[in-house]
C-alpha cells in the first residue's frame, strides 16, 4: 500500500508540474532501491518512463539537471556573451554543486559526510546506511547555521534536524571533536 501511495503521489507531482509541451520538471527519487533494481522504475507512468534514470551519485543528477535548465535557459535568452555560461559551469563542477546552499562553516562536516555516504554505497550489506547518509547530508547542507552538536540535532525539541537520527548525531559529535 506504500509503495502504490507513493507512486501515486510521484506521478501526481509530476503531473502538476508538466501541464503544456514546453513545461520541463525534475524529480529525484532518493533511493538505493532505483539503482537495483530496474522494476521500480517501471512503476513510473509510461509518458515519462523512458526519460527516468537511475543513478549512484545524487550530486551528478543535479548537475546534469542544472546544465539540462542553463542551457535551456540559454537557448530562449541568447543575451549572455558567448563563453560566460562555459565558463559557469566549469566552476560549477569543481565545486560540490549542494555545499554551496548553507553554511560555509558546515563544508568539511559535509565532506565528511559525503565520504561515509560514498564508502556506505560501496558496501552492500547495509543498503539501508546508504539512505541515512544521503539523507542527513541533503538536510546538514541545507542548514543557515553552523553545525556544533551532533546530539542536540537528534533529539527532539528546537534544534532537531531532519533525517539525523541518535547514530548520526553521534557520529557527528566524533567528527566534530577529532
Amino acid at each position: 500500500w506504500y509503495r502504490a501511495q507513493a507512486y501515486r503521489a510521484y506521478n501526481q507531482a509530476l503531473g502538476r508540474c508538466i501541464r503544456h509541451p514546453k513545461d520541463y520538471a525534475a524529480l529525484f527519487l532518493v533511493d538505493s532501491r532505483f539503482r537495483e533494481s530496474r522494476w521500480m522504475l517501471n512503476n513510473i507512468s509510461k509518458w515519462i518512463r523512458n526519460n527516468a534514470q537511475a543513478s549512484d551519485d545524487v550530486n551528478q543528477s543535479v548537475r546534469v539537471v542544472d546544465g539540462f535548465f542553463k542551457r535551456l535557459r540559454g537557448a530562449s535568452d541568447g543575451n549572455a556573451p558567448a563563453g560566460s555560461t562555459a565558463k559557469h559551469e566549469e566552476t560549477q563542477q569543481k565545486e560540490n554543486l549542494l555545499c554551496g546552499l548553507g553554511c560555509e562553516k558546515n563544508a568539511a562536516l559535509c565532506a565528511a559526510l559525503e565520504r561515509l555516504h560514498e564508502a556506505s554505497m560501496l558496501s552492500p550489506e547495509e543498503p539501508m546506511k546508504v539512505n541515512a547518509y544521503a539523507k542527513a547530508l541533503t538536510s546538514i547542507r541545507a542548514l543557515k547555521y553552523e553545525v556544533t552538536s551532533g546530539a542536540k540535532m537528534s533529539k527532539a525539541g528546537p534544534d532537531k534536524v531532519q533525517h539525523v537520527g541518535p547514530s548520526m548525531g553521534a557520529q557527528i559529535d566524533f567528527f566534530l571533536k577529532h
